[in-house]
């Protein structure tokens, strides 16, 4: 009984020793080239960038930071993210794994598939956010003019094999959802919503808003169109669709300025008015019906 408790004993120590020898020498850098090289292997369009890549418990790996791009659009900046591999998809097809990660205060899971044996290569993944900053998202560092903030929760689905060049599919809502104007916009500083709910898809080419209704005591507004993209992005076409309607504490309270004009009307106050906006993301245009 004591042989064998000292052979465990050993064994125990070896062990420690391997997974500390193995932590010590992980060729970080190595598998952070092999990563983003195999990223783009898969898909050309998208861009996976790291700075280090170190081994969990249990088996998978943690990245920090992370970013994601797909053709030069930022999608995702993450502090860290945890990604866990499904031991026995690894035997067969589709392979699948799991990942975690936070961006600001807050944090996101997800799961993803991978099929190369199919006629079809398909990449799947799905991520669930829970109370991420809208501030964290780099893409709205392209419009400086107009700086949103607000909570983020919602669902995000990538597949591969639809559309041209695969679809992203966004299920959103941001509470409360706040749009500051720099410069003011006719004496409006900043725009305020309780809630912002989205629904919009995205391939390569072109991003659909398919619904956009935001609510608050100033205002309520609904936001439909698309924004095809070119580069560099700020030369990306919009047509664009946004009808606003004022609350009436904001119509009586802005009666004498100039935004105040566009509602006086009492088809205005009942209907809202539409406003169309077109030319590119760095130089938009708009009219009012």
């Amino acid at each position: 009984m004591k042989l064998n408790g000292n052979i465990l004993l050993y064994l125990g120590f070896a062990l420690a020793a391997v997974i500390i020898i193995f932590y010590l020498l992980f060729p970080s850098e190595l598998l952070r080239d092999v990563l983003e090289e195999r990223v783009a292997q898969i898909n050309p369009d998208l861009t996976v960038m790291t700075g280090t890549i170190q081994p969990t418990i249990p088996p998978g790996f943690k990245l920090q930071p992370l970013s994601i791009s797909h053709t030069d659009f930022p999608l995702l900046r993450s502090d860290y993210l945890k990604l866990t591999p499904n031991l026995f998809s690894l035997l067969t097809n589709p392979k699948v794994f799991y990942l975690k990660g936070t961006m600001g205060n807050g944090d996101f899971k997800g799961r993803g598939e991978i099929n190369r044996k199919s006629k079809r290569p398909q990449e799947k993944l799905t991520l669930n956010l829970d109370e991420i900053s809208v501030e964290t998202f780099e893409i709205f560092k392209h419009w400086p003019k107009y700086q949103p903030s607000g909570e983020l929760s919602g669902r995000i689905n990538y597949d591969s094999l639809k559309g041209s060049g695969g679809t992203v599919e966004a299920d959103v809502r941001i509470t409360p959802f706040r749009i500051t104007l720099n410069p003011p916009l006719m004496g409006l500083e900043t725009l305020d919503f309780s809630e912002l709910k989205a629904l919009m898809v995205m391939t390569p080419r072109m991003l659909q808003i398919r619904r956009c209704e935001a609510s608050g005591s100033q205002l309520e507004g609904k936001l439909t169109g698309s924004i095809g993209f070119s580069k560099p992005l700020g030369s990306s076409r919009i047509t664009l669709s946004l009808t606003v309607k004022p609350q009436p504490g904001f119509a009586a309270q802005h009666k004498n300025d100039m935004i105040g004009g566009f509602f006086a009307s009492d088809k205005a106050q009942k209907r809202g008015i539409l406003l169309r906006f077109s030319g590119t993301l760095d130089h938009p245009s708009y009219r009012i019906r």
